[in-house]
């Protein structure tokens, strides 16, 4: 079952947002998501990734098969996500705390519904534009690189119409005004819409 809350907005954003150096919080009191019907029929797969080319390696041995649907990663060094490219099927995917750097190689990767990138190191949101299946998107706490955080553009998201719940929690970002098409009026504090 789904709160009033979400069913009144596409884009169900809970975040604290750092803008122009002031914080702002919206939230929605009571929010409940739906899980994704098929989430208990399709097999997870859960990886740990210790040494730099082994989701690579993973991708080729058939570790990781081609017709993966769920994939969770965890891993304590920068990894390389190209090896993701081929896996069309992929409909969730989670790799937060992997110090990803670049995403462009998700790209491909057009039947994702869920996506969660939260506590990594990429600025560019861009590749993210044309993945229109996605229904959840967590980017939390990206800092965009420790040494020089970056303000992160959320324009690549404006058409993601399909999009019911974003995380920018602790993700520094210049304005939420990209967003504004995906969320109702009212819902936006108008100091973000600058």
């Amino acid at each position: 079952m789904r709160s009033l809350c979400t069913k009144l907005q596409r884009v169900l954003l809970v975040a604290t947002l750092m803008v122009g150096g002031n914080m702002a919080i919206t939230s929605c009191a009571n929010v409940i998501v739906d899980p994704p019907e098929d989430r208990d029929t399709i097999p997870n797969i859960s990886v740990d990734v210790y040494y730099e080319n082994q989701l690579a390696d993973m991708v080729e041995s058939g570790e990781i098969p081609q017709d993966v649907a769920t994939l969770r990663i965890f891993c304590d060094i920068p990894v390389d996500l190209s090896p993701l490219r081929g896996l069309s099927n992929l409909k969730y995917l989670r790799m937060n705390a992997c110090k990803i750097i670049d995403i462009s190689s998700l790209t491909d990767l057009t039947s994702l519904k869920e996506l969660d990138l939260s506590v990594n190191d990429f600025s560019d949101l861009s590749p993210l534009s044309g993945l229109n299946n996605l229904k959840n998107l967590n980017l939390s706490a990206n800092q965009g690189g420790a040494l020089s955080p970056i303000i992160l553009d959320l324009t690549p998201l404006s058409g993601l119409i399909n999009l019911e719940y974003l995380n920018l929690n602790q993700s520094p970002i210049s304005s939420i005004a990209p967003l504004s098409g995906l969320i109702p009026v009212g819902f936006i504090p108008r100091s973000l819409l600058r």
